[in-house]
């Protein structure tokens, strides 16, 4: 059997090669960061034309299902802090919270995790305001207690369906 491989974008009607003439391989890895963001089709044609004379050869072509292409990182947007004084220390007794707003964004598909790192310490996983991961768009609150006077950066990743993390980071200086 020999394959040949095409593509296209949904919006597009022409088809465009991908790969010719496959003949020994099973699998072919597609390194989709040379094509834009989109939705896309892919083709699989098959020829018997090695085993059989032209005039016998069979040919048959299978398309995919529309999928999602998406390389680009999200985007955290708005970061602010603040001090909460009214709140308590991890024994109970007064103390202060450092608070972090900001929003993560994708323009493809929908955000699937938030974390932050203080000082390059462990990753902590942050929900959305209203507890779910459900859209494009997630507005983020962090409290983080307040750890001492002295400058902290806080990084903030967010990842979306497609595994793409995207990074901002926030210096508190109190």
């Amino acid at each position: 059997m020999q394959f040949d491989l095409e593509y296209k974008s949904v919006d597009e009607n022409k088809w465009k090669e991908l790969r010719r003439n496959i003949k020994e391989e099973n699998e072919y890895y597609w390194n989709t960061n040379r094509i834009p963001d989109g939705y896309y089709q892919a083709k699989v044609i098959a020829c018997d034309i090695l085993d059989n004379p032209m005039e016998c050869a069979l040919k048959d072509e299978e398309v995919s299902d529309t999928f999602l292409v998406d390389n680009t990182r999200p985007a955290i947007l708005n970061l602010k802090t603040s001090i909460d004084p009214n709140s308590l220390d991890l024994h109970g007794r007064p103390g202060h919270t450092l608070i972090i707003s900001g929003v993560a964004k994708d323009e493809m598909c929908n955000i699937t995790d938030i974390q932050y790192s203080i000082n390059s310490g462990d990753w902590q996983t942050a929900f959305p305001k209203d507890n779910i991961f459900d859209s494009k768009e997630e507005s983020f609150l962090l409290k983080i207690p307040y750890i001492s006077s002295e400058e902290h950066s806080v990084v903030i990743n967010a990842v979306d369906a497609e595994d793409n993390i995207g990074s901002s980071r926030i210096v508190f200086n109190p």
